[in-house]
């Protein structure tokens, strides 16, 4: 508050911001899915997010980074503050998925990321994502993108007759193989639309559990939270309540399993 007299001995702390660069590859796959027109990688956009709901709130952390590609599926995001970011590849056709996403086993990341991935030339950063710290500059990421990929549409209907279905809900794919439990490529989710429809596209192939759960209603659509599959205790969670429920899906190379009714229990 200046109010008819001069202010002084103000200091103001400047913080050094981060730097995330690396780039996109095509996965060499026989499986070609029949398509319109030829796509590039340059026609892909990725975003980066902090990794929770409290991250996201942090001033200059408060909404995702999102940067176009090069020719050669480069990529490089500037003006990072501290902490820790997921990257959220964008793909420009349904054909194409996230098959992983690794960065050099030196990239900053937490404790235990760095125990599992010591020895090693790359490390998963699609399950706990990468710590930045102030000033840091994270060269080598690379994104690999896989052809044939799989997707499902379909609609959420009450379990009884006659009940109602609540006023938000979220669809969650959750791989059914127990070695994918904890990948996070593997996990998908979307709001249900008002009349219960529901779209989950540039999905991997393979066997998930299809599972519906009311969403928090502190949750718009308009500005989605951090998916639940990036923690680690809520996607444990996730896992065990979809396994238990047992409404299996398989999911073909290329194919789309189109209007698919699945019953919400409460």
């Amino acid at each position: 508050m200046v109010k008819g007299a001069d202010v002084g001995g103000i200091e103001l702390k400047m913080l050094p911001l981060g730097v995330i660069a690396g780039k996109f590859v095509l996965d060499a796959t026989p499986v070609v899915c029949e398509s319109n027109r030829k796509w590039s990688l340059e026609e892909a956009l990725l975003a980066i997010r902090p990794g929770s709901k409290s991250e996201e709130a942090t001033p200059a952390r408060n909404r995702a980074v999102v940067n176009g590609l090069t020719e050669k599926g480069e990529f490089t995001v500037y003006y990072l503050a501290a902490g820790r970011y997921f990257l959220e590849p964008r793909l420009p056709n349904e054909n194409w998925y996230v098959k992983a996403i690794a960065a050099p086993a030196s990239t900053s990341m937490s404790a235990n990321t760095k125990a599992a991935a010591r020895g090693a030339l790359v490390a998963d950063i699609s399950r706990n994502g990468i710590t930045l710290k102030a000033g840091e500059k994270i060269t080598g990421v690379v994104a690999t993108i896989a052809e044939g990929t799989a997707g499902l549409n379909g609609k959420v209907i009450p379990a009884a007759e006659g009940s109602r279905l609540p006023a938000r809900l979220r669809i969650h794919l959750v791989p059914a193989e127990a070695r994918a439990a904890d990948e996070v490529l593997r996990y998908a989710e979307a709001y249900a639309r008002s009349d219960g429809s529901f779209l989950l596209s540039n999905l991997a192939p393979g066997k998930y559990w299809l599972i519906a759960r009311a969403a928090p209603d502190d949750e718009t659509s308009d500005r989605p939270v951090a998916p639940i599959a990036w923690a680690a205790n809520e996607r444990a969670k996730l896992h065990n309540d979809a396994m238990a429920r047992k409404n299996e899906i398989e999911l073909q190379p290329c194919g789309r399993l189109k209007d698919y009714v699945l019953r919400f229990d409460r």
